[in-house]
Parts: structure tokens; sequence; C-alpha cells
């Protein structure tokens, strides 16, 4: 084992935001061993926060300064300098994570010829864009967090099932527990809360639709939404315009997931597509009561959780189960944070996703070896 060389790695992200896709990028480079890897990260836009919490990891971030927006074609120069990185770098292994990184980030390794390219493909839609679907087709592995997944990856983005592996997510529990109440949030009130992008597919309509319907029926709840996008004016508009900005929050971006799980009585998944979204695991990990919008990969992994789940894009079931949470006894909220304490820590083990990580790595650089002989 001492004789095996150094590998260059990359992964590649889309933006700065600590989403649960870059949260699992920095848990895999605590985990790496230095004598095989020598990691970096390649954000397609200009990094910022990412940077700042990598320095710890000692990890190098780059970027070819992609414009926002624009896709494959939308940017030849870009895409240019994106292949002159990956040739600078040397790299042996080059492993996209985002999903909108998924066209420009294996286009250009193929193109760049770096030996060992993955994907990752996280959400249960209807269908992939051209540019992703033919990406996907030049990637080696594409990883999946759930078996269900793989086959939605199967049929959405037609490639074969020996080209997917399953990764699980992972979760680190030092982040969550342990932590002081986050600050601000003393008034007698129950509180549901979510972490999310401020996007259409995140479901962030149909949770304010629960809230205004919530308010009609006279409940008194406060909403908090931590996340933000590169245009969240049109959700703030919303929340003004249905006149629920005094109990409807936008937190913008917060780095104290664990502060805030202590302080709120519900957690909200309302998403359409994301398959088993990491903040959700960590909410119910931290004994948050949970609200999720049904999908295969979430039907399956939350069975006997105590979470309740609803049909996606249905705002009225959402309401319902908040107020369900909101009616339950005592007992049965200590119930159903014992059960989603239990589900959610055998879901997010740390050991487990690192191992089959480091192992498909080291099965696709076998096999790129074996063809280059």
């Amino acid at each position: 084992m001492a004789d095996r060389p150094l590998l260059n790695l990359a992964f590649v992200v889309a933006d700065t935001r600590l989403a649960g896709a870059e949260r699992q990028v920095l848990h895999h480079l605590r985990c790496l061993d230095p004598k095989r890897y020598h990691p970096v990260v390649v954000c397609l836009n200009d990094p910022g926060e990412l940077a700042v919490k990598l320095q710890h990891t000692g990890t190098l971030v780059v970027s070819p300064s992609w414009p926002k927006g624009r896709g494959v074609a939308g940017s030849i120069a870009a895409f240019v300098r994106l292949v002159r990185l990956y040739k600078e770098l040397k790299l042996d292994i080059v492993h996209v994570v985002s999903h909108e990184g998924t066209a420009p980030g294996v286009l250009a390794a193929r193109v760049a010829g770096v030996p060992v390219i993955l994907a990752s493909w996280r959400r249960h839609a209807a269908v992939a864009d051209a540019w992703t679907r033919h990406a996907a087709a030049r990637a080696d592995r594409i990883v999946v967090p759930t078996a269900e997944l793989a086959a939605t990856a199967r049929d959405v983005l037609r490639v074969p099932v020996d080209r997917l592996r399953l990764v699980p997510p992972v979760i680190d529990p030092s982040e969550l527990f342990g932590k002081d109440r986050a600050p601000g949030f003393d008034e007698p009130v129950f509180r549901v809360g979510t972490l999310a992008r401020l996007v259409d597919a995140k479901g962030i309509d149909d949770l304010l639709a629960a809230a205004i319907r919530l308010r009609d029926a006279g409940r008194d709840i406060r909403w908090f939404v931590c996340g933000t996008s590169d245009d969240p004016v049109p959700f703030l508009r919303r929340a003004q315009r249905a006149g629920i900005e005094s109990i409807f929050t936008f937190l913008g971006e917060r780095g104290d997931r664990g502060g805030l799980f202590m302080t709120w009585d519900c957690y909200v998944q309302p998403s359409r597509e994301d398959g088993l979204p990491v903040a959700l695991i960590e909410a119910m990990a931290a004994g948050v009561p949970a609200v999720a919008c049904r999908n295969p990969s979430i039907d399956s992994a939350l069975a006997n959780s105590g979470a309740r789940l609803v049909p996606p894009s249905d705002p009225v079931a959402l309401a319902d189960a908040v107020a369900a949470t909101l009616d339950d006894t005592m007992a049965e909220r200590e119930r159903r944070r014992g059960d989603s304490r239990r589900v959610a820590s055998a879901l997010g083990r740390l050991e487990t996703s690192v191992v089959a990580l480091h192992d498909l790595y080291e099965e696709v650089v076998a096999e790129a070896r074996a063809r280059s002989r």
C-alpha cells in the first residue's frame, strides 16, 4: 500500500453556498488519506464562503470564473479556462458534485484528458436537459445517495446500471450537538423552519401558502427559511403581498444550523425534487420533528422515523401536517423526536459514506489504469 502513487483529486462545485452537496465535500475532505489523495476544490463561480471554510482543511480552492446562469454553450471562454485549469492541476480524478456543474465539469474534464470522471445525481426529477444527459454519458460513474435515486438516474440520465454507485449521505454530529441556541428566538411560540435555496424547485411557495392557510385558521406559528439565492427578492415580495412578513422570516445564509435546530419545533422539507436532503437528515438527527414531501427516497429512508410525509406541491397537506405537529401531546412529540434521532443517525454515518466513496475511487482508478496499458 505504501508504494501507491499520490492521486490529484478535484471536487467540482457550482457556487460558494454551503448547501448539502458542498457540506458533503467538506466532510469527505476531512477524511481523505493525505498519503493517497491530494485534493483541490474547483468552484465554477467565484469562491467565497466555501473558500473560508476550506482554509481549515488546508485545501486549495480555484475557479475559472464561470458566468452565473450560463451553460456550457453560453461561455466558450470559461469552458476553455476550465479545460486549461484541469490540465494545469494534472488531475487524476474529477468528481463533479453539484448538479449545475455536471455539464461543464464533466465535459471539460473529458476534453482535458482526465483519466477518471465522476458526477452526482440527487434529484427525483422527471427530466434532465440535453447537456446534462450528454455529460452523464461521458462520466465513468454517477454517484447517488440512495437506491431509489439510482433508479431515477438510470431512467432520466439514460445511463446503464453498472455505472451507478451508491454513496450514502453523511452528517457530522459535532456540527449539530452541544451548540448554544441561536440568538433572537426567545418568543414563546411554535417555530417552523427549513434550510433551502430560494428557488422554485425547493417548494418555498408551498411553504408560504401553508403559512397563509394556518394564519387564516388562527394558528400562532412563526416560519423561518434559512438560505438565499441570486435573486431572493421575488420570494420576499410574495410574503409581503400576502401580509405575512411579520410571521414569515427569511434568515439569509446562516452558519449555525445546530443552534437553529435547537430553537425550531418542526422542520419542513417542501422540496419537489431533492431525493434525500442532508439538511432534513441533520434536523431529524438533532431531534426536530419533521414534515417532508414524499418521493421514493424519502418514503424508503424515513419509514418508521416519526416524520409526517405529504405529497409534493400540496400546501394544504403541508399545512395540515404542521398543524398536527403543533397539536401533538408532549409525549407524542418526544416519541417523534426519539424516532427521528434513531433513523437519521443511522442514515448519516460518516464511516459508511467515507468507505463507500474511497472504494469507488480505487475501483475507477484501477479501471483507468487497465485501459491505459
